[in-house]
């Protein structure tokens, strides 16, 4: 058992009469805490909402976009601008090029405060702002590296030359760091547009000095050493960069005792390789530098950088992250570079995937990226790796990107056979492990890995459980799962997070460790595939409940129940509706923009056909035994099979015309592009003949705390005859004609012993179809006593909530009996 524990651990360093790097004698632990009034001002006079960043983006801004990168391309702009923006665009760009609603909302507040119309080109706004923050970023080392203050303010040199120099990374190599500079992100100091921005850089420099010698005035006594040092620089990254802006993009960083705790699981030795392939700002790596320094038992004299970097290594697609990351080393280990022999920051602009790819070609510059690229190639097999990969499911990837990478990926043995309950669809994680284990893991190395719970407990992610190539051979194997959902360790994040331990070379051994860590306790569980499977959902449980779940599950049994889908519209606001009058025939309706993701739907009343009118039950109306519609919110749903009806027109011209305002729309939702093109615009997804059967037992696809289901039979709405209640894409349902039958399946799902043992290898956001698919539930038979008796026990506890209590365990007895029996 372990408990999180935030450590303080404090330097003691001496002063000496210069504060000359060369003289400072680093006693063996970390340097000083960082002083957070610098850290302010660097924010407030540099950072992107400050008054020089207006001053600077919108002038870098209107070169990029004059340059090409708008929609008017008139090719103006330097060399250098041209090819590192193409260079961003073709690996970061391409990313985060497809512009999400929050970061549209964000770009939007931007333009306002700078007087552009940067939404009409978000890929040149993100590139100039990157540009921007690549200087703020490395300020602090300017300072934290005397050799590099010197020649970066000697006023007796031109600044065009000093920017050269700094974009370069001619200023730091002088200081002892060899590749502290960006190619892609210093195009702007061989562009016209520096003499533009040349006021703006000159203040940031100031600035930057400013709050140097601020924090160096606030150091004890007893303490010295570079004034922007600390573990914590991703508190000036943080403040730089506003947040509704990292969340935009999906940037998403460890706290450090959740860094510390990887790094605890994997046991990492100091003298150790460590590798981070998707490293961001480089927290894995600096953690593990500061347990080298720890770990020091005389002191370190300046020169020894290269020693503490040597066998650790990150890669990032992001190359403002990489140099976050590279100036987070440099002011971590600042007074130990030696100026005669430069050491090189071992954190790389590189797509993990592409790097890993055998045979892939990448792009490599003819500048500073082409080393980085090519060292992050020649990276051999690592004995440790750990970091927090990208939680990006594959259909939230941007199409030329997905296209690029989709042969390698697709080779990888890590995806489910069917395209329909997750094919190529598991989220990008679980690439990236596999991946990362089967590329630069040592065998027998160990590897250390954020990712989300979920990826054990759904179908999708069999191929990621699995761990082995594509000849069958393992790749590593879990050891240990360390389940942190009641911690929520990471801002913005609601998706269950996990740690895993993987061993290389190793087949997976079950039973595999499964730790539940909350605030106060741990619980220590194992984990198994459900009974009748290798790979399948891992069931979390005490050997006791192993041995119980024996008997309830075998998925590797022909399913005599098959589960559905609710109704996917891609378009709430447009098929979900309100009735309001009815007359013969026909039934007043109107929509509700509201609902749903998408804006600007417009609010229409109109009559339509009242057969396609049905009673809509969500997520939110079904508990145990209950099945609630709104009064009055239906769905209207003019087909009776896999796509719409293809004579509605004719038909039905009344609901057609309904559809025909919002064509536009319902052409361009995800789900009938991918699934439905070349059919009627208002097919929905996930719909079928048994979307109408008259009974149904339904669960929630999010079920917290609890697994529950209902039994729902037709239901009469407001301004509607009974008929059969239709489920929306949160409920997932068993479609049967008969009532008996539907309150025999809700009795057994509901029975207490059957529910935690669903809710077992569930990931409480994914109870999806294999719920029927592993239980032995057999068909019902109206003439065996159990059956017909749970049947109407169940229905008994539907009518009467008080008679519940009562009746509950009589239904999990005869319930677990039947399941048990099944054959």
């Amino acid at each position: 058992m372990w408990t999180w524990v935030q450590h303080n651990a404090r330097t003691t360093r001496t002063r000496v009469p210069d504060r000359s790097p060369h003289a400072v004698l680093l006693c063996p632990a970390t340097l000083a805490p960082p002083n957070h009034a610098s850290h302010e001002l660097l924010r407030t006079q540099v950072g992107p909402c400050s008054a020089l960043a207006a001053e600077a983006v919108p002038l870098l801004f209107d070169a990029i976009h004059a340059a090409g990168a708008g929609p008017a391309s008139t090719s103006r702009g330097s060399g250098a601008l041209r090819s590192s923006y193409q260079a961003w665009c073709s690996r970061f760009g391409r990313v985060v090029g497809v512009a999400s609603h929050r970061l549209e909302r964000v770009v939007a507040g931007w333009s306002g405060r700078h007087g552009r119309a940067y939404q009409d080109d978000v890929p040149a706004w993100l590139f100039a702002v990157h540009t921007w923050l690549g200087v703020a970023l490395r300020m602090p080392a300017v300072f934290a590296l005397p050799a590099a203050a010197r020649l970066l303010t000697d006023t007796r040199t031109p600044l065009a030359d000093r920017v050269g120099a700094f974009e370069s990374g001619e200023v730091f190599a002088a200081a002892g760091v060899a590749n502290l500079h960006s190619g892609i992100l210093g195009w702007y100091a061989r562009d016209a547009v520096l003499s533009e921005i040349a006021p703006a850089w000159q203040e940031a420099l100031h600035t930057a000095a400013n709050g140097a010698a601020a924090a160096a005035d606030s150091v004890p006594p007893d303490q010295v050493g570079p004034a922007w040092s600390g573990d914590d620089f991703r508190t000036v990254y943080e403040g730089l960069v506003p947040q509704d802006l990292r969340h935009a993009l999906g940037e998403i960083y460890t706290p450090d005792a959740y860094v510390r705790r990887a790094l605890d699981l994997l046991d990492w030795h100091v003298e150790e390789s460590l590798l981070d392939p998707t490293c961001g700002m480089g927290a894995f790596l600096i953690e593990a530098v500061r347990r080298r320094l720890r770990s020091q038992g005389r002191p370190t004299m300046p020169g020894s950088a290269a020693r503490l970097l040597n066998g650790l290594a990150g890669f990032d697609i992001n190359p403002l992250a990489v140099l976050a990351a590279r100036t987070a080393l440099t002011l971590r280990l600042a007074p130990l570079f030696d100026e005669g022999a430069p050491a090189t920051l071992p954190v790389y602009v590189a797509d993990a995937i592409l790097v890993a790819a055998p045979g892939s070609e990448l792009p490599l510059d003819t500048g500073p990226e082409q080393e980085g690229l090519s060292s992050a190639r020649r990276l051999s097999r690592v004995r440790c790796i750990a970091g927090n990969p990208p939680w990006v499911r594959w259909s939230q990837l941007p199409p030329e990107y997905a296209s690029e990478i989709q042969p390698y990926c697709a080779s990888l043995n890590v995806f489910s056979g069917d395209r329909y309950v997750g094919g190529i669809e598991p989220d990008m994680s679980a690439v990236l492990t596999h991946l990362s284990a089967s590329r630069w893991l040592e065998p027998g190395g160990r590897l250390a890995f954020y990712l989300p719970a979920a990826l054990f407990s759904t179908e999708s992610g069999e191929g990621f459980r699995r761990m082995a190539g594509p000849d069958g051979a393992p790749i590593a194997g879990f050891e240990q799962v360390e389940d942190l959902r009641g911690l929520r360790p990471f801002e913005g994040v609601s998706a269950p997070p996990a740690l895993a331990l993987l061993r290389g070379g190793t087949a997976t051994s079950y039973p595999v460790s499964w730790r539940v860590v909350g605030p106060g306790a741990t619980t220590e569980l194992q984990a198994r595939p459900i009974p009748g499977t290798r790979h399948g959902p891992w069931l979390r449980g005490t050997p006791a409940d192993h041995e119980l779940w024996g008997s309830l599950f075998d998925a590797a049994r022909q399913a005599d129940y098959r589960a559905r889908k609710g109704v996917t519209t891609d378009c709430n606001g447009v098929f979900f509706v309100r009735t309001l009058e009815r007359k013969p025939g026909l039934v007043l309706i109107e929509n509700d923009p509201c609902l749903g993701r998408k804006e600007g739907i417009e609010h229409t009343r109109a009559w339509v056909e009242e057969r396609h009118v049905f009673p809509l039950l969500r997520g939110r109306g079904l508990s145990a035994f209950r099945a609630v519609v709104e009064p009055s919110r239906c769905i209207l749903l003019p087909q009776r099979g896999m796509h719409g009806d293809p004579d509605l027109r004719v038909s039905a011209p009344l609901t057609w015309e309904f559809f025909q305002r919002f064509e536009e729309l319902l052409r361009g939702r995800g789900s009938y592009r991918r699934y439905q093109r070349g059919k009627p615009f208002w097919s929905t997804w996930s719909t079928g003949t048994y979307t109408f059967s008259p009974w149904k037992v339904l669960w929630k696809e999010m079920s917290g705390t609890r697994f529950c289901a209902a039994a729902a039979g037709p239901i009469a709405s407001d301004h509607l005859s009974p008929r059969a209640v239709v489920p929306d894409h949160k409920l997932y349902f068993v479609p049967v004609d008969d009532e008996k039958e539907a309150h025999y399946l809700g009795g057994i799902l509901n029975a207490p012993t059957i529910a935690r043992a669903v809710s077992a290898y569930a990931a409480q956001l994914s109870l999806g179809v294999s719920v029927m698919q592993s239980l032995r539930v057999p068909r019902y038979d109206p003439h065996d006593k159990d059956h017909a008796g749970l049947a109407e026990l169940s229905r008994r506890m539907a009518a009467d909530a008080g008679a519940r209590a009562s009746l509950v365990d009589r239904l999990d007895e005869v319930a677990v009996s039947i399941v048990r029996g099944a054959r």
